[in-house]
Parts: structure tokens; C-alpha cells; sequence
């Protein structure tokens, strides 16, 4: 059961206060998500709580697409929130500002991607993104948050790669699906997902709008106990990626390497293994040399951390 304030949204029907009186055991009610109805700049900034010494500057970040597919797909929605943080406190302290526009992408936005959003041709038609105040969002090199960033990332740095080279931007990401121990802080949650997590704490929103879904973001990480340290201690950590080409006798080994732990990425044509030491490393680099007597010269280890994690979609 949803309240709502807004005339052209769902009501909460006042009709049957009388029935949640006689059974509140059998009703839950849902508050909307705070802030997510404020969409334009000018509501900002916003206090959330007091300064800290030691602030830094934190962009959430969402996009909404034509498709899935990064090679053939555009952005026709960016939505951010510009939010300064604690490091130390692992604390949202305010809302700096908002970003919201749309892009009028080459090819007629597919139908279902208009049933998903409710973006259709007529709302993009001859808009563009603003590129000096994207930019102008990014100037401090803030840390980028998204909820499932493998996508965002990529679709982010496909359309504003270039402008990031000119202005010498290297931003480091983190994953508010990946990058949070969930299943630590919420114990017995059924999924990740942005809108179970909101709705199994209280809240509703309206979803797969960017902004909408930014601002929802920004008080699940601001409402929800543990989950910016989690975050922020997630995304400074360095892993070590474990890569064998997929050559000769590994398609053989296939299964095996799956088992192990093992992930096949087409487009590197490669088998690999995130590793979370250097002792994980060496002991799966005595495994691929003496079970499956794969050579060296097939096996690469590479870094990964908050600059270069989560650009599968990138082939970098």
C-alpha cells in the first residue's frame, strides 16, 4: 500500500483506515523515498547531516538506455545526484546538486524500452546533453556510484570518454549491487535489486527514470546502517584478476574451469578469475600449470581496483 501527495499518482485510499484499524497485522504501509520527488536543481543543496573535515565529493549516477547491448544502444536519459561524504564517518553530509536530461538517440526508441521508462520519442525529441555541466558535475574527480556500474560505467564513458581524456578524468567507481555486503546488513533479503531493497525498508518510488532511481540510491545509502562503509570499503579494495587465454587444450578444460570458479568473457577471449590475494594467485597459477598444463604465455595477471573495476563492457 503506497501513500502518495501527488494528484496524478496513486491515492492512498483513506476509505479503509477503518479495516487496517480492525487487522494492522494484515496491511504495510509504504512511505515514498525522501527527496525523490525533488527532481529539479533548484531544490538544492540540501543538509543531511553535519560537515566533516574530511569531505569528498560523491556523484550517483544512473542512465536509461535504448537497450542493453553497449555496441548498439544509446543513452536517452542521464540522471545524477552530486553528494559530499565523510571518508572517515562513511556519511552522505548533503545534497550538493542534481543533474537531469534527456538525449535524442540516432535510431526511434525502442517500444519496450518506453513501456519500461515511459520515455518516449516525443519527450527526447531534439534534446541533447548538456556537456559542460556533465563536466562540470565530474571536475573533482568524485568517486561514481551506480547500481549495477558494469552497465552504467560503460554507457557513461562510451558517450563522455572523450571529454574525460580532454579534462585529464580518471574516476573511480563503485557498485551499490556488487561493492555492499547485502546479505550482511539486511539478513534473509531475497534479492539486490534497488526496489526490493527500498520497499523491504519502508519505502516506494517511482523507478526506471535515472533521476528517480539516483535519488532513490542516495537514501538507501544515506537511511540504510553499514551500507556506505561497506561501499567505501568495497571500492578501495584491490583485487587481482587471473586471465588464461582461451587457446589449444583450455575449451577441453571448459567445465573444469567453470567449477574452479572460472567466468568466460567472449570478447577477451579469456577464462577468468578475480583472486583476492596473491596467495589465491599463486595456488590457482600452480593448478592451471600442472593440471591442465597450460603455458605461461597464456596466463596474464592484471589489477583491479576502484579506476579499473567494472569496465567489462568497455573490453579494456
Amino acid at each position: 500500500m503506497t501513500v502518495s501527495d501527488n494528484n496524478d499518482k496513486e491515492q492512498f485510499p483513506l476509505e479503509i483506515l477503518p479495516d487496517i484499524e480492525a487487522n494492522p497485522a494484515g496491511y504495510r504501509l509504504l512511505e515514498r523515498v525522501p527527496f525523490s520527488d525533488l527532481t529539479e536543481e533548484s531544490n538544492y543543496p540540501v543538509v543531511l547531516g553535519p560537515e566533516a573535515p574530511d569531505e569528498k565529493s560523491l556523484i550517483i549516477l544512473d542512465t536509461e538506455t535504448t537497450g542493453l547491448e553497449l555496441e548498439n544502444s544509446q543513452i536517452i536519459e542521464l540522471g545524477m545526484v552530486k553528494v559530499k561524504y565523510s571518508v572517515h564517518e562513511a556519511r552522505i553530509t548533503r545534497i550538493v546538486s542534481v543533474y537531469d536530461e534527456f538525449e535524442q538517440p540516432p535510431e526511434p526508441i525502442p517500444e519496450m524500452i518506453t513501456r519500461i521508462t515511459g520515455i518516449d520519442n516525443a519527450m527526447v525529441e531534439g534534446k541533447h546533453f548538456s556537456e559542460a555541466r556533465v563536466m562540470k558535475f565530474f571536475q573533482d574527480n568524485p568517486l561514481v556510484v551506480a547500481h549495477n556500474a558494469t552497465m552504467d560505467r560503460g554507457f557513461t564513458e562510451k558517450r563522455f570518454g572523450s571529454l574525460f581524456s580532454n579534462m585529464n578524468l580518471r574516476l573511480p567507481w563503485a557498485c551499490s549491487v556488487n561493492d555492499v555486503e547485502w546479505h550482511k546488513i539486511c539478513p534473509g533479503i531475497a534479492s539486490r535489486k534497488q526496489e526490493y531493497l527500498l520497499n523491504s525498508r519502508g519505502y516506494f518510488y517511482e523507478a526506471h527514470r535515472a533521476i528517480n532511481d539516483c535519488l532513490a540510491l542516495l537514501w538507501l545509502l544515506h537511511s540504510t546502517p553499514g551500507v556506505m562503509a561497506s561501499l567505501l570499503g568495497n571500492a578501495r579494495r584491490k583485487n587481482l584478476v587471473l586471465r588464461v587465454t582461451a587457446a589449444g587444450n583450455t575449451w577441453n578444460f571448459r567445465n573444469a574451469f567453470r567449477e574452479f570458479g572460472y567466468r568466460y568473457v567472449r570478447y577477451r577471449n579469456v577464462w577468468e578469475k578475480v583472486c583476492q590475494d596473491q596467495n589465491e594467485v599463486n595456488r590457482e597459477l600452480e593448478m592451471i600449470r600442472t593440471q591442465f598444463l597450460i603455458p605461461d604465455n597464456q596466463v596474464q595477471v592484471a589489477v583491479l581496483d576502484a579506476y579499473t573495476r567494472y569496465r567489462d563492457k568497455l573490453g579494456l
